[in-house]
Parts: structure tokens; sequence; C-alpha cells
């Protein structure tokens, strides 16, 4: 089982991530940039499609590793993630598709919990932490801009049933393990309904 943890910058998802696992039972992975001397670099005095595709390798990379490990993860972000910035940061079409790459050839995850979080309370949060890089780097036009797609990638995610969408302050970190808990299982119902139709049908 794999389950991601999605929103903007300062949404709370590196905050959230151990106690929701700790609730789950499951395993935790982060991002791991604060000791990653690459990214610091790259953040320093790249460009955002140098994060991006930087990242979406990097979280592609720890996700296998994680299905590769066994047992059931949560996630911070996934590469397709590194989609939705490029997306807000307006990258070219190459470095879009070189992204998307690094997206089909990972495992897909069972769910993706977003993280809904106000951007006055993302710039809180970050300014809170202090990276100075980050703070350098994403402005407050980006962040509106990323906060405008994840909430259009989070509709269209909920229809496939593949997004779970949480306001930051809405519940108990218990009431969430349990709505994730139930969300699993009404999906593992519906799937294997679907599953038995399409068999009949097949054998009709």
């Amino acid at each position: 089982m794999l389950i991601t943890l999605e929103g903007n910058i300062g949404a709370g998802k590196s905050t959230l991530l151990p106690e929701l696992a700790q609730e789950l039972g499951f395993q935790y992975a982060d991002e791991n940039v604060d000791n990653d001397s690459m990214f610091a670099s790259i953040m320093a005095a790249g460009t955002s499609e140098q994060i991006n595709m930087y990242m979406s390798r990097k979280l592609a990379e720890r996700n296998l590793e994680c299905v590769r490990k066994g047992g059931d993860w949560l996630v911070e972000r996934c590469p397709s993630s590194s989609l939705l910035f490029g997306m807000a940061a307006g990258n070219s079409d190459e470095a879009l598709n070189t992204i998307f790459r690094d997206v089909v050839h990972t495992p897909e995850p069972d769910l993706h919990v977003y993280i809904r979080t106000p951007l006055n309370v993302c710039l809180k949060r970050m300014r809170k932490r202090g990276r100075p890089s980050e703070l350098e780097f994403y402005d407050k036009k980006f962040l509106r801009k990323l906060e405008d797609v994840h909430n259009d990638w989070a509709k269209v995610g909920e229809d496939l049933h593949k997004v779970l969408t949480v306001d930051y302050d809405e519940m108990s970190i218990q009431d969430l393990a349990t709505v994730i808990k139930m969300y699993l299982e009404m999906k593992r119902v519906l799937g294997s309904k679907y599953e038995k139709e399409q068999a009949l049908k097949s054998n009709a």
C-alpha cells in the first residue's frame, strides 16, 4: 500500500506525516530536502525546471525503494506533484515530458491525500520555518498558481477515486486516519464489484 500526502508548500505535510503514519500503522518517508546539498545548490542558483526535474527523479527513486522494501507506506509528495509545480511555474513542454517519464515509470499510489491549506497559512508557516532559499525562490504569485493547480488536479482525482481532499483544520489526525481507512475499504469493495461485473460481461 502506498499513500501520498500532497499540498502546497507550507500546507503541513511534513508535520502531519509521522503522526498520521503512526496512526495508520504505516512506515513513512519524507521529501528529505533539508539535508540535501544538491537540492540546496539548485535552489540557490538553478531554475524551477531544474528543481522540478530533480525532485521528480528523487521522489521516483524514493517510491521505488519503498515498494522494494515492502509493507505499507505514507510518503510526502509523489513524482506527479512535480508536474503540478511545473505547470504552475510555466515550465517548458520538454521539462514536463521529462517529469512525466519519471511518473509513468514508478508505482501508482493507491491514494493521494490532498491537504488543502489557505495561502495565508502556508506563507505564515514558510516564514516560521525560515528556509531562506525557499522564501526567495517561491513568491506569493507562484504559490497562488500552485494552489489553483492543486485544486484542479484534486477535482479530477476525486472523480476517479484517486484523491481524498481534506481541509487542513477539518479533523484530528485520529479522525483522518479513520476516514482514510474507510475510503480505502470503499475503493476495495467497489473495485471488487467492478471486476466481477466485467468478468460477467466477458463471459456473456
